[in-house]
């Protein structure tokens, strides 16, 4: 390692630095000098209009490489007429400058160009400035006000809501989302809800599902569609968790005393939601279940597509060693729907190609008849005749007004349909969906001289049942009667 010098040193050293470095100097002048007094008239003859010599070694800097005593060539003086090319490089330099400069800006202007169009495609999430009035994201000269604005009640604009709940979560604005948004026919402004949000077929990452959940706990959603969008049990419970926390936007009233201030009720505000053709497991299942018991508001829900879990298998030992066995899945729905705390306000259910199995049908059927379900789909499930019993036992109860049976075999089963309607001025069915269940004409023989008799029966599907009139008699005259 080098080592330092002290302070007196230092200084002492310096100082016969700077002495031999003057010495030097002197030196290099005396030598230019003397060669100038040898060389007079070559001197003189370079004397340059104003009288003054280049030949003199007042200019120096360091001493010459080699000096050749006997000829030495003076420098020429510059003349006025001929370009200085330290001028030149330094225009060339500015143009070069100022050229660069050019680019940059059109360069910042073409980022800046990009970058707004991929917020407004939703590519990247817009920043919001507590200073800026309006939602854009870019870099304004303007000084800001001395006095922001402030607004006397929370913004109720959805699209300003959905970016800033993008910006927080740091997920890009999906585009489906905010083009739905942005429509006033959807969500009126003086309303503060939206009506509708369909995300039909479009799948969505966790991170995106999350910011969606943040957003409907926020902003109240009348109809949420989110079929066919890859949800997975974590994904389910964050949107039917904002589901559950949205309330109804606050009407100004007198206070009451019997009710604290603030005291509103929870249970949600959505009033159809469809999670058709969506993988879902026993977990899954289990949110939807409690998102029943809890949802006030439910009206529509439809399901059709999500395996039904099967029963766990019974364990001997569980009893022995005080495990408490696994509930299924289909009794905890039906206690949901029969417990629940908005009462009998679901009016359709949608369990079609679920894959129920006689016994949990059975268990299901039992908590909609506590719930006064009023219209139910049951289609695609290979229903058997004793499945079908659990049906009939459902029309039997007086709350069916529509029953969808499509795509089960009902060949020779209809007769048991048609001996639960009970005919009366008060039995409120008007549908029945019989499409694709093979039928016959002697199946209609028996069922709709029964539904002829009801007064409010409206409705009927008899689609894709090709053997009605391929067969010789067919139902032509049946359905004429």
């Amino acid at each position: 390692m080098p080592k330092y010098l002290d302070g007196d040193v230092g200084k002492k050293l310096n100082t016969k630095l700077d002495k031999a470095d003057k010495d030097q100097k002197r030196k290099v002048k005396e030598k230019g000098e003397g060669e100038a007094l040898k060389n007079a008239k070559a001197a003189e003859s370079q004397k340059s209009v104003n009288g003054q010599s280049t030949i003199t070694g007042e200019g120096l800097s360091q001493e010459p490489a080699a000096v050749d005593n006997d000829s030495v060539e003076p420098t020429e003086q510059p003349r006025k007429d001929v370009p200085n090319p330290d001028k030149a490089a330094d225009k060339a330099d500015s143009k070069k400058k100022e050229k660069k400069k050019k680019s940059e800006e059109e360069r910042k202007a073409r980022k800046e160009k990009k970058r707004k169009i991929a917020e407004a495609n939703g590519t990247i999430p817009m920043e919001l400035h507590l200073d800026s009035g309006d939602d854009s994201s870019s870099s304004n000269t303007v000084p800001p006000p001395e006095h922001p604005r402030t607004q006397a009640m929370p913004t109720t604009n959805p699209v300003r809501i959905y970016r800033r709940c993008c910006q927080l979560r740091e997920t890009p604005i999906l585009k489906k989302i905010t083009e739905q948004l942005n429509d006033p026919k959807n969500s009126p402004p003086d309303s503060g809800m939206v009506e509708k949000l369909d995300l039909a077929g479009y799948w969505m990452q966790l991170p995106d599902l999350v910011t969606l959940g943040d957003y409907l706990a926020v902003v109240p959603v009348r109809e949420v569609i989110m079929e066919n969008c890859g949800l997975t049990d974590e994904g389910l419970r964050v949107v039917l968790a904002g589901l559950l926390a949205a309330k109804k936007p606050a009407v100004r009233k007198r206070r009451t005393l019997t009710e604290p201030d603030g005291f509103i009720k929870q249970g949600g505000v959505v009033e159809r939601l469809v999670l058709k053709n969506n993988k879902l497991g026993p977990e899954g299942w289990r949110h939807i279940c409690l998102f029943i018991y809890l949802c006030r508001t439910l009206k529509c829900l439809d399901l059709t597509g999500i395996s039904f879990p099967r029963p766990p298998n019974s364990n001997p030992r569980a009893s022995q060693t005080g495990i408490r066995p696994e509930q299924d899945v289909s009794q905890l729905f039906s206690k949901s729907l029969g417990e629940r705390l908005g009462g009998p306000t679901i009016s359709l259910i949608n369990l079609g190609q679920t894959g129920l199995n006689t016994e949990q049908l059975g268990t299901v059927i039992d908590g909609m008849i506590k719930c006064r379900l009023k219209r139910l789909c049951l289609a695609h499930n290979d229903i058997d005749p004793e499945g079908l019993e659990h049906v009939a036992r459902f029309v039997r109860s007086g709350v069916c007004e529509g029953l969808d049976l499509g795509g089960n075999d009902l060949c020779d089963q209809l007769a048991v349909i048609s001996e639960a309607v009970v005919v009366s001025n008060d039995n409120p069915l008007w549908a029945l969906g019989l499409a694709e269940c093979n039928l016959k004409p002697s199946s209609l023989c028996k069922l709709l001289p029964t539904l002829v008799k009801l007064p409010h029966f409206r409705f009927i599907d008899l689609s894709h049942n090709h053997d009605l009139f391929s067969s010789d008699p067919s139902a032509i005259s049946v359905l004429r009667r």
